[in-house]
């Protein structure tokens, strides 16, 4: 049997079953008719399950059909948002063209002072520029005027200086021409008063001689004076010759080299101003004569070494590689 619940259930608990009270609806047949199905608990618990799901898919569809029902609608209801925005931004544009034509009448009645005030403003500017431009000229003048004035000014105390000095200097020249009259009128008067004037011929030709003499005198005395500058610098030179000629004498090495000399070698001072001249060139110490380079206090050890060398050895002039070589 086919059962499909419709409207309210009632349910009763009697022992370990339940009663299940409810309409149903069982075909054409079957309506307005009252059966009672008595189910246990597991089959009653599904059976609610079931009518749970069946209740919402029932109420799933109710709300697509609704949803689909509000999308069908969704366009219209669109373009009566944008329909009443259009009016209403209509409006709007009414309204504003309305105020901007007022603006606009406003503006027009307002420009007519404005542009007259800006005639008004543009001619008082030309009027200021050229009353400035004249302050301008006049501010330059009064400066060139000023510069002119204190130029003048200068030249005018210069002029006063050079006329107070002109005035100093006119005074000193009349002083002095005062003084120079009165000395002219002495002269004069000294002048009447002189002998007449005899020329002294006699007196000149003898003051020329007596020149000419004592001129010839001073040219000899300077020729003197010059002759014995020479003497004397021939002697000093001399005298400086000998002292060193002397100093040469009383050295040592000068003394041997004239002892060497006197017995018979006569260019042994060349040969050892030569080896003095040239010491930086040789490789090595260079001593010699062995006569110059011999020292012997004792004069008894110095003639018993004077008998034992030969005579030739003591004019020998050796580097120091044959005198180590000698010693040995």
């Amino acid at each position: 049997m086919t059962f499909i619940p419709m409207q309210l259930y009632f349910t009763l608990s009697l022992g370990s079953s339940l009663i299940f009270l409810g309409l149903a609806k069982f075909g054409a047949t079957n309506v307005g008719s009252f059966k009672i199905w008595i189910a246990p608990p597991r089959q009653l618990d599904i059976i609610l399950l079931a009518e749970k799901d069946v209740e919402r898919v029932r109420q799933r569809d109710e709300l697509l059909a609704k949803a689909k029902s509000m999308q069908k609608k969704l366009p219209w209801l669109k373009y009566d948002m944008k329909q009443a925005e259009y009016r209403e931004a209509k409006e709007h544009e009414k309204t504003a063209a309305k105020e901007f034509d007022k603006a606009k009448k406003l503006l027009n009645e307002l420009k007519e002072p404005i542009k007259k005030q800006k005639d008004e403003k543009t001619a008082l500017d030309a009027k200021c520029k050229k009353v400035s431009n004249r302050i301008n000229e006049n501010s330059k003048k009064r400066m060139g005027l000023m510069e002119n004035e204190n130029q003048l000014e200068v030249e005018l105390q210069g002029k006063y200086k050079e006329m107070d000095e002109l005035r100093r200097q006119e005074e000193t020249r009349q002083q002095k021409f005062r003084k120079y009259s009165e000395e002219l009128a002495a002269a004069e008067l000294e002048l009447e008063s002189l002998n007449p004037y005899a020329p002294l011929e006699d007196e000149l030709e003898r003051l020329r001689v007596k020149f000419l003499e004592l001129d010839s005198s001073v040219d000899q005395a300077r020729r003197n004076k010059s002759q014995a500058e020479t003497e004397v610098k021939d002697k000093s030179s001399s005298l400086k010759r000998c002292r060193d000629r002397l100093k040469e004498m009383s050295n040592k090495s000068t003394k041997c080299l004239c002892a060497l000399k006197t017995s018979g070698v006569e260019k042994i001072s060349e040969a050892y101003n030569w080896v003095e001249a040239h010491r930086h060139e040789f490789n090595k110490e260079v001593y010699g004569p062995v006569l110059a380079e011999v020292n012997v206090p004792d004069q008894s050890h110095a003639g018993y070494l004077e008998g034992q060398v030969a005579w030739y050895t003591w004019k020998v002039v050796l580097d120091i590689s044959l005198w180590f070589l000698l010693l040995l």
